[in-house]
């Protein structure tokens, strides 16, 4: 029983890190929820970036290590790095002066962050298809 709920409770911490990486890595979530977003179903780029920065920062907390795999941990620590250094000050200053759909199609940082996001992806062994992007 012991080894069934760290099993599920594996299946969940990487679950959480993969769903709002996800959210980087789909275009299709991107268009549909940044740059042609309804009334009531839309996300912000603060948002998007603070909660997969929030899942990188959470799966690297020292009791959900045992979680994730050595390399995946590294993967994860990278992608943080990442984020530290483009999604800086410099980044938030850009993003004021143009709208979501210039962001999403031609910001090269936030190409970038979305192609390092779906390499991660495949890396950990899923495709971007994998996720119901309905259930955000």
């Amino acid at each position: 029983m012991e080894i069934l709920f760290w099993r599920n409770k594996m299946l969940v911490e990487k679950g959480y890190f993969l769903l709002n990486l996800c959210r980087i890595a789909s275009l299709w979530h991107q268009d549909k929820y940044l740059v042609n977003p309804s009334t009531d179903k839309y996300e912000t780029v603060e948002d998007l970036v603070q909660d997969i920065y929030n899942a990188c920062e959470y799966a690297l907390y020292p009791r959900n290590k045992i979680y994730f795999s050595k390399r995946e941990l590294e993967i994860i620590s990278h992608f943080k790095s990442f984020m530290d250094k483009n999604f800086g000050i410099d980044f938030w200053n850009e993003i004021e002066k143009i709208d979501n759909k210039t962001l999403v199609y031609s910001n090269k940082t936030w190409i970038k962050a979305r192609e390092f996001a779906g390499a991660i992806i495949k890396r950990f062994g899923f495709s971007i298809e994998n996720f119901n992007y309905e259930n955000f």
